[in-house]
């Protein structure tokens, strides 16, 4: 554990700036002070202290000492972030199967999920959070109080909070795993205003209705224009959510220079924008389009897609300037590419290839380019840049070979291509990407696009970035 005497100067740092984007989130799933009350027990325990407060205290101080580290750039910071980050990992593998129920319980399985999430490890986040879910039922976290009068105010809202988080985090792996929620909307009673509500919740609302109504088996065995109307009714729904993520990024950027300004802010805001978007980009696609398209997908379904890699590059520059945090470009990938549908570059990939767009070909070079790392030696051949970069070539050789080759020997030309690339190496995913190219593919059903996409995604679930 970190010196004493700089766990109690970080605590004090975080506590002067809980108005960073960062510490907001992780105070939503335990109040400041209350994570501090738990270090106070770890650092001066009389009996040994409990499994759950070490996870609580060490991944507490971690996500701190890492937000110092990007607004510092100091080696004590990044010694006790690195310090810290390993204790959780260790305390996390040693959690027993059953945990006391009770909110610290609570608390400490939703920050192993946020640990996870950041490193790219969705199905381990899924275990931790959907634990996590099964004690707030048992707790009662998604009632409303029978006796409100009784119960303390501060407790109520702390309770609340937390509920919201595990709610947030658990219908954002639902959708990105292709799982059914465990926590049902008609179950809760807690009051839901989605004018005071966090944005997160509001979104995460959104994320459970368009697997329910459109992507669980129920919704893609709707007829084509019921789910069309559906999904109209859920993007309107996230239009009000983006426009509302737009307004607050024009605010940042009309704000003048203040020191004590969130160093990553904007970078938070955009990376937001990015999940939001391309969220938006893959309820369109359940809708019909008016006119036939080639690649089955609406005319604003791929100009959202065009933006969605187009709002990409812009956060992808701010990333570039930040010197300070080690880790943002991978907790970026993790958060924004990764851990939802990233659907735009499939949209757009499948547009490209049945238009022989080579403008929406060099949008996704831009898209692959801007994911290429730093360190040669992290470009392994599952990394995003790899897997992405394949794809475009795959598009490339299909438009080159569209324009010069009859169409009878197009598949199997690709196939050769793709058999003696590095997709070889990379398991089911020959399948899916043989599944986009193949003619007849503006017959393919929403459900074999999305199967198709889900298991491209599934590759960039594979730890390939964790380390």
């Amino acid at each position: 554990m970190p010196s004493l005497a700089d766990t109690l100067t970080v605590i004090r740092w975080a506590k002067a700036r809980e108005h960073y984007f960062r510490i907001t989130r992780i105070a939503q799933v335990l109040p400041l002070d209350t994570f501090a009350d738990v270090c106070r027990r770890v650092y001066f325990s009389v009996d040994e202290y409990s499994e759950i407060d070490f996870v609580l205290a060490n991944g507490y101080l971690a996500y701190i000492f890492g937000e110092q580290l990007a607004a510092t750039a100091t080696e004590t910071s990044r010694r006790h972030w690195t310090t810290c980050r390993n204790n959780l990992h260790s305390a996390a593998a040693r959690l027993p199967l059953l945990l006391p129920t009770s909110l610290e319980s609570i608390a400490a399985l939703t920050v192993c999920a946020f640990d996870a999430l950041e490193n790219a490890k969705a199905t381990a986040a899924w275990t931790f959070i959907t634990s996590a879910a099964n004690l707030c039922f048992a707790m009662g976290f998604h009632r409303r109080e029978r006796h409100p009068g009784k119960a303390d105010p501060g407790l109520r809202e702390t309770r609340e909070r937390l509920f919201w988080m595990v709610y947030s985090l658990e219908k954002g792996l639902s959708l990105q795993l292709d799982r059914p929620s465990i926590i049902r909307d008609v179950d809760i009673t807690l009051d839901f205003d989605p004018e005071s509500q966090p944005r997160q919740v509001r979104l995460a609302r959104v994320q459970g209705l368009v697997y329910d109504e459109l992507y669980s088996a129920s919704g893609l065995a709707k007829p084509d224009d019921v789910r069309g109307r559906d999904a109209e009714t859920i993007a309107h729904q996230m239009r009000r959510i983006i426009q509302q993520s737009n307004t607050e990024m024009e605010d940042a950027n009309r704000q003048p220079f203040d020191a004590d300004a969130d160093p990553l802010g904007m970078i938070c805001i955009q990376g937001a924008m990015v999940c939001q978007s391309s969220l938006l980009a893959l309820i369109l696609r359940a809708i019909p389009p008016a006119t036939p398209s080639p690649s089955g997908a609406s005319e604003e379904c791929v100009a959202v897609a065009r933006l969605t890699l187009d709002i990409h590059r812009q956060c992808a520059a701010s990333i570039r300037s930040c010197k300070t945090d080690p880790e943002i470009t991978k907790k970026y990938i993790n958060w924004s590419i990764i851990n939802v549908p990233f659907v735009s570059f499939s949209i757009l990939f499948v547009h490209a290839i049945k238009t022989m767009s080579t403008e929406d070909l060099a949008a996704l070079d831009r898209f692959t380019e801007s994911l290429k790392p730093d360190d040669a030696s992290a470009a392994c051949s599952t990394h995003p840049h790899r897997l992405y970069q394949l794809l475009c070539k795959t598009a490339r050789c299909h438009i080159q070979q569209q324009a010069h080759t009859p169409a009878a020997s197009i598949a199997g030309s690709l196939s050769e291509f793709l058999s003696t690339s590095d997709f070889h190496q990379l398991g089911t995913s020959l399948t899916s990407v043989q599944g986009l190219y193949q003619d007849g593919q503006e017959t393919m059903g929403l459900g074999t696009w999305y199967g198709d996409n889900q298991q491209l995604m599934t590759i960039l679930d594979q730890n390939m970035i964790s380390q």
